[in-house]
């Protein structure tokens, strides 16, 4: 028996306070090990993740570590 679990993309830009993207910030999911990756030249960044709550860590040399808090859901018939 394999199990499958849904795969959500989450993405999004990192700036700094004067609106310059930041390249190679590390993102990581804190519940998930060895899961993360890094923005782009453009500082645009993009990962899946299973359905469910996650933090997202966000380092780079310099400023302060940043906790995001995502959470992904099914999709949902109204």
């Amino acid at each position: 028996m394999s199990h499958t679990w849904a795969q959500n993309t989450v993405s999004g830009k990192v700036t700094s306070q004067n609106n310059e993207e930041l390249i190679g910030v590390n993102i990581s999911v804190k519940d998930i090990s060895g899961l993360g990756t890094s923005t782009d030249f453009n500082g645009d960044y993009q990962i899946s993740l299973p359905q469910g709550c996650h933090d997202l860590l966000f380092q780079y040399i310099g400023y302060k570590d940043l906790i995001k808090n995502v959470c992904l859901e099914q999709n949902k018939n109204l």
